[in-house]
């Protein structure tokens, strides 16, 4: 294949892409088209290229109908119930008044899809172009067509969930997020000096004995003088799920945690002094979301932290840092 073909082919290409972009753009359905729903749209075009029969009497149609509505969805959105009846209930001079809203711009863009699709059709006849039959591209359009089924959505759910975990993780690291709790203070009621609260790992309620289990595996907990709450519901199904939201007052409709409305702020507005003690794994400034919240404490400490990361350290190694830290004599709380 010499250059000159090598760069037709990249044309007719492009020319494809460009209008299929248009087109989703201009149904109204996506107000920024993703790669793979172009790409599924070109493969479409590039098939069709294949037959004369398919091009005209079936891609053409089909074409024709996205590019009329372009102006349309640009202004106003996708196609609803609501549209179509004004259609079949509007008079000509109220049908005047509606094309007049239409920005002329969005018109030059029902006007380029035909231009962009002919001069594809035009490049790939004159050179031969034949996508088709070329066995890579084959492959690879089979593959975009089927990462969309139901087999493949394991790979689509993983790298979602990748990909949102590193957005939430480069948003702690990039920036120093402020508390927007203001100054608090405490009532009447709050008469200790001390207060500590205890974050184990998760486990469910039926398998305590203080629930109900028939071993007796909570001793403290089920002697202990205080309140046993019951009907509490974790707020996700992991450590850093859950705690991201019950350490934040977070944003119930989004059922996201708000980092700058975390609990250790809260408690720093009220004039008390915090600890964070914990044998979890920290490896940067802001390795997760929940170090992201514990590095609001006035003081920290992890275990595991470093060359230590990997390390079997158990967590009774915390008791000594949090019988220093009781003995301490301070004059606040």
């Amino acid at each position: 294949m010499n250059i000159t073909k090598i760069l037709a082919t990249l044309i007719s290409f492009g020319l494809s892409y460009l209008a299929s972009y248009l087109m989703l753009l201009g149904s109204g359905f996506f107000p920024t088209p993703e790669i793979s729903n172009v790409l599924l749209l070109v493969l479409v075009i590039l098939f069709a290229n294949a037959s004369k029969k398919a091009f005209f009497y079936l891609l053409l149609p089909i074409v024709t109908l996205y590019a009329l509505y372009t102006p349309v969805g640009l202004t106003f959105g996708p196609p609803s119930y609501q549209y179509v009846a004004s259609v079949f209930a509007t008079d000509i001079q109220e049908s005047k008044e509606f094309f007049s809203q239409i920005p002329l711009i969005n018109f030059v863009a029902c006007t380029g899809i035909f231009i962009l699709l002919l001069g594809f059709r035009f490049i790939s006849q004159k050179w031969q172009i034949q996508f088709h039959k070329n066995k890579t591209f084959l492959a690879l359009g089979i593959a975009l067509v089927f990462i969309s089924t139901p087999p493949f959505k394991f790979l689509q759910e993983g790298s979602s969930a990748i990909s949102k975990v590193k957005a939430e993780l480069d948003r702690l690291n990039s920036m120093s997020i402020q508390s927007e709790w203001r100054t608090s203070q405490l009532n009447a009621e709050s008469r200790y000096d001390d207060y500590i609260l205890v974050i184990g790992e998760s486990a469910r309620k039926d398998y305590h004995h203080a629930y109900g289990y028939p071993a007796e595996n909570t001793p403290f907990m089920s002697s202990a003088n205080g309140i046993l709450i019951d009907g509490l519901t974790a707020g996700g199904t992991n450590t850093i799920a859950s705690l991201k939201l019950m350490l934040t007052k977070p944003d119930t409709e989004k059922w996201e945690g708000e980092y700058s409305l975390g609990m250790i702020d809260l408690i720093k507005s009220a004039g008390i002094k915090t600890y964070w003690l914990s044998n979890q794994g920290y490896l940067g400034t802001f390795d997760t979301p929940v170090s992201s919240l514990a590095n609001k404490s006035d003081e920290k400490l992890f275990l595991k932290s470093g060359d230590s990361f990997h390390q079997n350290i158990s967590d009774f190694d915390l008791l000594p840092k949090f019988e220093h830290i009781i003995e301490q004599k301070t004059h606040s709380k």
